[in-house]
């Protein structure tokens, strides 16, 4: 690599100066000093590779406590989610007047400070944190 970059800078100074092109110009004697050649020095320097972010690791699901079936509905708009946590992907929502099966119950994150962890797991896939739904009777 040292003899390659020895070579390129040779090359580079003698064209520089105009040298490989044409017979150099007679040499006629002056007062004046004569200049030394100019050497450029070529150095190479690698790029740093980029070092890629470390993966963002999967939630483990949250276990899923089976209860006896009931129904909810919501008296605002409701996301339903793919785990419990607001993290989670929106698989859908529930609206005013409709209602859902609730299957079971995990713990999950608490939304709302003091009003508990509990979400429900809805049929079909999904869940909704439980301080937010109302039971229908």
């Amino acid at each position: 690599m040292r003899r390659g970059a020895f070579f390129l800078a040779l090359a580079l100074g003698a064209v520089a100066c105009g040298g490989g092109e044409s017979a150099p110009p007679p040499v006629t004697p002056s007062a004046a000093p004569q200049s030394s050649p100019t050497v450029i020095v070529v150095t190479v320097v690698p790029s740093p590779t980029p070092t890629p972010a470390p993966a963002t690791p999967t939630p483990s699901p949250a276990p899923v406590t089976p209860v006896a079936p009931f129904e909810i509905t919501v008296s605002e708009a409701v996301n339903v989610r793919a785990a419990p946590t607001t993290e989670a992907s929106v698989l859908g929502a529930i609206y005013p007047g409709e209602r859902r099966r609730v299957v079971g119950e995990a713990r999950g994150q608490e939304v709302e400070a003091g009003r508990g962890n509990v979400w429900y797991a809805i049929e079909g896939g999904g869940f909704v944190y439980a301080p937010l739904v109302q039971r229908v009777r």
